[in-house]
């Protein structure tokens, strides 16, 4: 169980550094439904 727990903290850091990068250099915006917008940076996380 506590190689699964450091594995999720590990991704859970990696996603977290490319979304604090995606607010600095921004990005495309779209919709994935009617009314849902998406970003590179969600997709990239």
């Amino acid at each position: 169980m506590r190689k699964e727990l450091d594995v999720a903290k590990e991704a859970a850091r990696a996603a977290g550094e490319v979304l604090l990068e995606g607010l600095v250099r921004g990005g495309e915006v779209r919709y994935k439904g009617e009314v849902d917008l998406v970003t590179e940076t969600d997709e990239e996380a």
